[in-house]
């Protein structure tokens, strides 16, 4: 029984340490389609692409977004679960909660945006379409039905349905729901950078 036991415990932890990063692994030189550039230190917003980076990035980055121009705050406890995490945002002044959901993949054991989905009131999901990607519009100008905004790989669609409420679909031209040529173009740079530094010493 202590075998058993002891094997059921050592299965998870030697399948967690193999799909660990296995190289000198920095916050700031998140996976993503950039690797191996590194970030700069940031109290604001920056303007990234949003999907194939680590969640941890993109999430953070969005939400200093949503507080700081559309004041409002994430509500704790917000649902996830594998493949995905929403964050909800809330404000007593706003009619509707702004839902942004994180659709995600594992790489070395690390969380990894592959789309993102958001939905709430007309102008606070206008106003973060326009911000999000520096977009030439002001919210009273944009169209009624419909917008879209390419920044690098992103690909992102702005939609208004009957009601009022609008959504903004953030896909990625690349890659697309194909994470394992994500992963495998990932390799690759990797897999190139240590040898740069082995080289290098």
């Amino acid at each position: 029984m202590k075998k058993l036991l002891f094997t059921l415990l050592l299965i998870p932890t030697l399948l967690m340490a193999q799909n660990r990063p296995d190289w000198d692994y920095d916050v700031r030189q998140p996976i993503s389609v950039d690797f191996p550039q590194k970030l700069p230190f940031y109290n604001d917003y920056l303007p990234l692409q949003n999907t194939y980076y680590e969640l941890n990035v993109t999430l953070n980055n969005i939400r200093k977004l949503v507080t700081d121009n559309l004041k409002m705050n994430p509500k704790q406890n917000a649902p996830s679960g594998s493949g995905f995490q929403y964050e909800i945002y809330t404000n007593p002044t706003h009619r509707l909660p702004l839902k942004v959901k994180y659709n995600t993949f594992t790489a070395y054991g690390l969380e990894v945006v592959k789309s993102i989905e958001i939905n709430g009131d007309f102008k606070d999901v206008a106003t973060l379409f326009i911000y999000m990607y520096d977009t030439n519009y002001s919210v009273n100008e944009m169209p009624i039905n419909k917008a879209t905004k390419h920044y690098k790989q992103d690909y992102a669609l702005f939609t208004v349905n009957k009601e009022g409420k609008a959504s903004i679909v953030i896909s990625n031209t690349k890659y697309n729901d194909n994470t394992a040529e994500f992963i495998k173009d990932f390799n690759t740079t990797k897999e190139a950078l240590k040898i740069n530094q082995t080289n290098t010493n």
